[in-house]
């Protein structure tokens, strides 16, 4: 067990890929809980290969709680790329394909909010040569983000 509850994500835009860059930082035992809770499912994630269904409920349940809001319209369809573990963590890497033109942008972040009161989840947001970086609670899931 650990004191905190955290998670750190890392969002990047690439120009030449024309696609969002996500990598997810968190504790295994808390996403393994998460996932058994929602979905009823035992993950196994040890850096063997995954199972389908793993792939799924872990995509799914990302898709649910990370969002990025344009123009009042929603945007979730990432595709799993890898992931990755040690002994306390589990990094999912994810890209999303976006090729719209934008000026500002709200961030949905609830990632594992549904599990902890406590649960803070940290945001580094890069975009053209901009970084910004938020926290989200429970009490503060969505972040309006202005781009230039």
């Amino acid at each position: 067990m650990h004191p905190i509850h955290s998670s750190v994500t890392n969002i990047s835009y690439s120009t030449d890929k024309k696609a969002f860059e996500i990598s997810v930082r968190l504790y295994k035992n808390d996403f393994q809980k998460v996932i058994f809770e929602k979905y009823n499912y035992r993950l196994q994630i040890d850096n063997s290969p995954l199972s389908d269904s793993a792939v799924f409920y872990m995509t799914d349940y990302i898709k649910r709680n990370l969002v990025f809001i344009i123009k009042k319209k929603g945007y979730n369809n990432f595709h799993f790329e890898n992931c990755k573990t040690n002994f306390e963590a589990v990094w999912l890497t994810l890209t999303m394909p976006f090729k719209k033109n934008m000026s500002e942008l709200i961030i949905h972040n609830s990632l594992l909010d549904d599990l902890f009161n406590d649960q803070k989840n940290l945001v580094i947001f890069s975009y053209q040569n901009e970084e910004q970086g938020f926290t989200f609670s429970k009490n503060k899931e969505n972040e309006q983000v202005l781009v230039k």
